[in-house]
């Protein structure tokens, strides 16, 4: 699967320093971006086709790709003045670089595998850019039934400031663990998130944690 992420445009009319607090912002101790990045590869996303502005600083693209490098996820950047999802014409220019499907995931969409994993396919024309999509840019054969997205699969928060940082946050944590998880689990991990949100801000990792007991 292709995850495709789209770097705003703002990102390349500020300074450097700014548009570096912009797409670094930490969340739960990793930088926004990067998180959007290792989410769609856990989701199983093979690569991702990175959107940039044309007037982006040369120098943050290349620490941008030097950390998302050390992810070990394969990345192809694009550079591309104006970009809008709900342009007919952008599309057209990413059109050679694109699978017949593909991922969405706009660059500050804090979510998880899980979410990801449970997206339907849709068209195109279908899709809310303001959240994560499986698309395509042909038509879907479906019946609208089947295809509706449910409040889970279009779980997630978008970052845009300090207070829905901490609103993604709080959703990651209350969405950790894994679907199959029991009651049991379940009730000793909601008494743990409290701990999850402070340890998340600290350089302690779960594997850490897990050797520790």
């Amino acid at each position: 699967m292709q995850a495709v992420i789209s770097i705003p445009e703002l990102a390349g009319l500020v300074s450097e320093q700014q548009a570096t607090a912009l797409l670094m912002r930490p969340v739960a101790g990793v930088p926004l971006l990067i998180r959007t990045v290792l989410t769609a590869a856990r989701a199983g996303a093979s690569s991702v086709l990175l959107v940039v502005p044309a007037a982006m600083s040369a120098r943050l693209l290349q620490k941008l790709l030097e950390t998302i490098s050390r992810q070990e996820v394969r990345v192809e950047l694009i550079q591309i003045s104006e970009f809008d999802p709900q342009g007919h014409s952008s599309w057209i220019i990413l059109k050679r670089h694109l699978k017949d499907e593909f991922l969405w995931l706009p660059w500050n969409w804090i979510t998880t595998k899980n979410f990801v994993s449970q997206l339907p396919l849709v068209d195109i024309g279908s899709v809310d850019w303001s959240k994560a999509a499986y698309t395509t840019l042909h038509e879907v054969d479906r019946d609208p039934a089947s295809s509706a997205l449910s409040p889970r699969s279009a779980g997630g928060v978008a970052v845009t400031s300090p207070e829905s940082a901490v609103a993604a946050e709080r959703f990651l944590v209350a969405n950790s663990g894994k679907v199959l998880d029991g009651i049991h689990t379940s009730f000793n991990r909601r008494l743990c998130w409290p701990f999850v949100r402070l340890l998340s801000h600290t350089p302690v990792t779960p594997n850490a944690i897990t050797f520790g007991e």
